[in-house]
């Protein structure tokens, strides 16, 4: 009798969500869905692929709509793991149309404007001077570092899952998709493709700073990703303009942070991975200094303002993240 009074106790501390309520990642989503279909009408002249573009967000949305209206109708424990795995998916497809209306909306890159400002800091360009410092085991290491960036949430969010610590994990992915979705929104200030372009000549990155088993593969796995037209005369053409701010140094920071308030088992390892892919940003020649002390400083500007954000919308009832009586 006393476990049946628990569980109804521990039922009653959730409210009921309307099915119509939207989770406050689902709004982030959704509006940077909406910016995204804008500019591409605005931009259709000078973007070939808009009508791509906007049926691909059309599908997002639609997607997004969906699934929030089935899982508030119909959801269970499943269901909810099940869209909550989808996120990445979300987030990377939001993240390769940036390249389309960012090289529309500028006519040139900024990199000249970095390159002055980390010069007038530090008196030369800091990738030359760490490449003084280069050695295979060094850079084998780092270009690991890098890479595992898009697992450090993902790692947290797991753990949090295991433990049931379904509040904190409702909270990291609201963080974490409220700072990947800023940053992209900030490459359109000031675009840029990064040193290894503009201060090094990307065809002898491998054999500039060879590492030893990984170190070629994993770069193009990165290039990939970023975009590059391997194999063209001017790959820096085609290359995604995401270098300032530092998305790889402000996402890990926020998810760092978030690992300490959270006192995950594996945040010191996470410690360590967040300090190693920092220097990597540089070293490996994908970042100039002032995007990373850039990406440094936005870490204040996302808990400042997010949570405002969140209360905002919640208060006006536009969304809701009680956890479902399920769960």
């Amino acid at each position: 009798m006393s476990d049946i009074a628990e569980r109804e106790k521990q039922s009653a501390q959730y409210k009921y969500v309307p099915p119509h309520l939207f989770r406050t990642i689902d709004i982030y989503c959704i509006f940077q869905v909406i910016v995204y279909t804008v500019l591409a009408i605005i931009c259709s002249a000078e973007i070939p692929e808009y009508p791509r573009l906007i049926f691909t967000n059309v599908l997002l949305c639609g997607g997004i709509i969906g699934v929030n209206y089935a899982l508030r109708r119909y959801g269970n424990y499943i269901f909810w793991s099940l869209r909550n795995l989808l996120l990445p998916g979300i987030i990377l497809m939001l993240f390769l149309q940036v390249f389309y209306y960012v090289t529309a909306m500028h006519s040139r890159d900024y990199d000249a404007e970095l390159i002055a400002a980390d010069f007038a800091i530090f008196g030369t360009n800091p990738t030359y001077f760490i490449d003084g410092y280069a050695v295979p085991p060094l850079t084998e290491i780092l270009q690991i570092a890098y890479v595992l960036y898009f697992f450090h949430p993902i790692a947290q969010g797991v753990e949090l899952f295991k433990e049931k610590r379904y509040n904190e994990l409702n909270m990291l992915m609201r963080i974490i998709v409220f700072t990947f979705l800023l940053s992209y929104l900030l490459y359109f200030i000031m675009p840029a493709v990064g040193p290894r372009f503009t201060l090094h000549d990307y065809a002898t990155t491998n054999a500039d700073l060879p590492g030893l088993w990984l170190t070629d593969a994993l770069r193009l796995f990165i290039d990939s990703g970023d975009n590059v037209a391997l194999g063209t005369a001017n790959p820096a053409s085609t290359v995604h303009r995401n270098c300032m701010p530092s998305g790889h140094t402000l996402v890990s920071v926020v998810n760092l942070i978030m690992a300490f308030r959270f006192k995950v088992k594996m945040r010191y390892v996470l410690a360590v991975l967040a300090a190693l892919l920092v220097i990597s940003t540089v070293y490996l020649r994908y970042h100039y200094v002032v995007d990373v002390l850039a990406g440094l400083a936005l870490v204040g500007v996302v808990f400042l303002v997010e949570p405002i954000i969140h209360r905002a919308l919640t208060r006006i009832k536009l969304c809701n993240d009680d956890l479902p009586n399920y769960l």
